[in-house]
């Protein structure tokens, strides 16, 4: 048997040599091993598994084939070129020294793509391994680049039409032969209007060329249009132009320069069709130099006034310069550009009112606590003045003026951290809430049937939101909320945080204050503008610490111990479980099932205390063994209605 293994290795080393080398791995595929293996099952546990099979195995584990060049190379280094790639090889397109870069390996060779290796694998080289970055790389330094791309796109349109399956995204190259995805260049072919207005305006030429990729001429010009369409190169023309290029340079968040608004207003301008007022919020030169938005910027119309107070004016003169036809630039900017502008004297002064507060707000981030100070009368002038202008005041100053000054002034406020220009800001929002308070109370103020956290204020405990914030005494709320603050604090019931005085010290209208706070939710004596649980909470606690501040004034000892179905243990003579329900005015009381059967359990001994009228003028009702009472003498839930409570309970003072 060693003679047979080593006649057999000699076979293959023969037609390796001989010219077999290409289809000689199919008479020895592992399938056939195996057969052989299984079909001479006797003679092959002693002699055929043991010798013949393990010698093939090792001489077949890397077996020798040629390469395209004519070389034995083993297996494990062969590249098998599909038929589409062997044209690459053939049109000397690509070759062996691409190898390494493509699959990371030294020493790789190419074989032919017909070769026969049985159940072998081999790497192979698809055209998708050709659509590869630093393969185009390679080309374009070896000046092939034009040539492999063109092969390379017709190739993938041909097999993949053939298989009836969408084309894959593929590298292209540009102008300047930078390697871009085919989907995101253009054919350089320009329409007339383009080419006109980049030749006048250079820097506007070079800003077309820096935000469009161009394909490379020559690529063009040898695949053609229709098939780099296929891979989504586009058409440029004006309309993309001024969509993606001037449009967004001239509505972005940083402002291009002035030379930059220029050239491009300019340009826009040349395409008045596309002119989109809603969307043409653009920079503009003003009068002082600077770039504004166009919405904050008023044409030159009685350009005195404007400037007076202080409002930035469009710089028509520069625009006019380019051209000399004001005429134009004028009815352009009316028709096509989100601008201010003047029609009447009464229009004229609504609006001036309107975009002063707007300017004003805009530098108050900016400005420090006395700029704000020196700013707050001429708001409240200018509120003052425009509230008696009857008509005005309907159309332009409560629509557009006070709600919308409300709510930008809420940002601001709920962005400050800054307790001195919290309050300043807050007193302008005063001004503002006092102009048109039906507009704050509908869409502003907090409501019980509308949550959110308010209005950022001072309070003793810091700066907080305004909802579950109380008045102190010095705003005279209806409820002496300072006064129940120390009389319930030896019963563990806190009340607070309280609005800072803070405000008072600043404008001393302590009625429009506490009005325009309660709008916000501060605390008077509504408490529907707590939220429920909060509110459920607070009115049961309340209660708690009433009823033992009452009855220790009556001579019971209390004991904060609740127990299960009661909250209290008094002792007075007799030991009693006490039961503390809180009511903001007298209603019906339901005990739980819990809290009947400690009821019915204790009897006499048990007291249910009533507490109505929480805050205002609380009042005790005590009844003594309520299902009794009641005469409800069963176990579970049950109401006790309020003329019940009011005709048999106890009522209990302080004194």
């Amino acid at each position: 048997m060693e003679c047979v293994a080593e006649l057999l290795e000699k076979a293959i080393d023969y037609f390796i040599k001989h010219s077999y080398g290409d289809h000689y791995l199919g008479l020895f595929s592992e399938s056939d091993l195996r057969k052989i293996e299984e079909r001479y099952d006797g003679l092959h546990e002693k002699l055929i598994k043991p010798i013949i099979i393990p010698r093939l195995r090792t001489k077949l584990k890397d077996p020798l084939i040629p390469s395209l060049l004519g070389e034995l190379i083993p297996l494990s280094r062969a590249v098998k070129p599909v038929h589409e790639t062997y044209k690459f090889y053939q049109e000397g397109l690509v070759d062996e020294s691409d190898l390494e870069l493509l699959f990371k390996e030294k020493g790789l060779r190419f074989i032919a793509p017909d070769i026969k290796l049985g159940e072998r694998s081999v790497r192979e080289l698809t055209l998708e391994k050709l659509n590869n970055i630093e393969l185009i790389r390679k080309k374009i330094k070896e000046g092939k680049v034009v040539d492999f791309l063109a092969k390379l796109y017709t190739s993938i349109v041909e097999l993949y039409s053939s298989m009836q399956r969408p084309l894959p995204t593929i590298y292209t190259i540009d102008e300047n032969y930078n390697i871009v995805l085919a989907h995101e260049t253009y054919f350089k072919t320009l329409p007339r209007d383009v080419i006109e207005l980049t030749s006048k305006y250079p820097e506007a030429g070079r800003l077309l060329r820096s935000m469009y990729r161009f394909i490379h001429p020559e690529l063009e010009e040898k695949v053609g249009r229709d098939v780099l369409r296929l891979f989504g190169v586009k058409e440029t023309n004006f309309d993309r132009f001024y969509k993606d290029v001037v449009s967004p340079k001239l509505t972005d968040q940083q402002p291009p320069s002035r030379e930059e608004a220029l050239y491009l207003t300019a340009l826009l301008r040349k395409r008045e069709e596309l002119c989109n007022k809603r969307d043409n919020n653009i920079w503009v030169l003003t009068k002082n130099g600077f770039l504004e938005r166009s919405h904050k910027v008023w044409l030159p119309v009685e350009d005195i006034l404007l400037e007076k107070l202080g409002l930035p004016v469009l710089d028509l003169d520069s625009y006019v310069s380019i051209d000399g036809d004001r005429e134009r630039w004028l009815r352009w900017f009316e028709s096509c550009v989100d601008i201010v502008k003047l029609y009447s004297p009464d229009v004229k002064f609504a609006h001036i009112a309107v975009d002063l507060i707007g300017s004003i707000l805009r530098r108050l981030k900016e400005s420090n606590e006395e700029e704000i100070r020196e700013v707050i009368p001429l708001l409240k002038h200018v509120i003052n003045t425009l509230k008696t202008k009857g008509e005005i005041i309907k159309n332009s100053y409560l629509i557009l003026f006070p709600y919308g000054l409300g709510i930008e002034l809420s940002k601001l406020i709920d962005e400050e951290v800054n307790a001195k220009k919290l309050y300043l800001y807050t007193l302008i929002l005063r001004y503002a809430w006092e102009a048109d308070k039906q507009a704050f109370n509908e869409q502003l103020c907090v409501k019980s049937d509308r949550r959110y956290r308010g209005l950022k204020v001072l309070t003793t405990s810091g700066i907080m939101y305004s909802t579950n914030i109380f008045f102190p005494q010095e705003y005279k709320p209806s409820v002496n909320w300072s006064e129940w603050k120390g009389k319930l604090k030896d019963e563990g019931f806190e009340i607070g945080p309280f609005l800072s005085n803070a405000y008072l010290e600043l404008d001393p209208e302590v009625d429009k204050w506490r009005e325009f706070f309660k709008c916000f939710g501060v605390i008077d004596d509504d408490l529907s503008v707590i939220e429920e649980s909060i509110r459920n909470e607070f009115v049961k606690n309340f209660a708690i610490a009433y009823v033992k501040r009452v009855l220790k004034k009556n001579g019971f000892q209390v004991y904060d111990i609740p127990r299960e179905g009661c909250d209290l243990r008094v002792v007075k003579d007799k030991e009693y479980c006490v039961e503390v329900k809180g009511r903001s005015i007298l209603s019906d009381v339901e005990l739980t099932e819990t809290e009947t059967a400690k009821a019915l359990d204790e009897g006499d001994q048990y007291i249910l205390a009533v507490v109505a009228n929480i805050p205002i003028n609380p009042v005790i009702y005590i009844l003594r063994n309520p299902v009794v009472t009641t005469l409800k003498a069963h176990r579970g839930t049950f109401k006790i209605p309020r003329d019940v409570i009011a005709s048999k309970g106890e009522k209990l003072y302080e004194g």
